[in-house]
C-alpha cells in the first residue's frame, strides 16, 4: 500500500469491518494493484524514483494531491468510477 494512501485504507477497512460496506475497500485496494503494476519494480533506482516523484511515499497531508493525478491517469478496474 503507498505511504500516501494508508489513511485510507485504514479508514476503508474501519467501514468493512463495522458496517459491512466494502465499496470503498475495494476502491482503494484496486487504486493500489493499479499504481503497483505500473511501477517497473525489475530496477530499484527506477522504482525508487517514480515512487518519489509520484509523492507515493510521502504522508497523504503532503502528497495525496499529486499522487491522486497519478492514478487519475491509470486503467482502474469497473470497481472504480
Amino acid at each position: 500500500m503507498p505511504t500516501v494512501y494508508r489513511d485510507g485504507y485504514i479508514q476503508a477497512l474501519r467501514i468493512a469491518s463495522r458496517d459491512q460496506i466494502f465499496q470503498t475497500y475495494c476502491k482503494i485496494m484496486d487504486v493500489a494493484q493499479a499504481y503497483t503494476a505500473s511501477v517497473l519494480w525489475q530496477d530499484y533506482s527506477i522504482a525508487r524514483a517514480k515512487i518519489e516523484s509520484d509523492r507515493a511515499d510521502n504522508e497523504p497531508d503532503e502528497g495525496l494531491i499529486i499522487f491522486n493525478r497519478v492514478v487519475r491517469k491509470l486503467s482502474l478496474s469497473v470497481l472504480a468510477p
